[in-house]
């Protein structure tokens, strides 16, 4: 297998006996809506100005949910 790495060579041969692979149940996740919500409105309502000049599905939805919390 080739590593292709940045680092020298006998750092990563080194270092690779001590990487390990861990597997975590997740229970529940939460989410956390940021939407320039700490901006002033001025520089909020640009961001919507461009997202809504945009032609793709996922800046009108941004440029819609934040316009609904200006």
């Amino acid at each position: 297998m080739a590593i292709q790495s940045d680092a020298p060579e006998g750092y990563i041969h080194k270092m690779l006996p001590a990487v390990v692979g861990v597997e975590i149940e997740v229970e529940s996740l939460s989410g956390q809506w940021k939407l320039s919500q700490n901006h002033p409105e001025i520089n909020q309502q640009g961001v919507v100005d461009g997202l809504s000049s945009k032609d793709d599905t996922s800046s009108q939805v941004i440029a819609s949910l934040m316009s609904a919390n200006l």
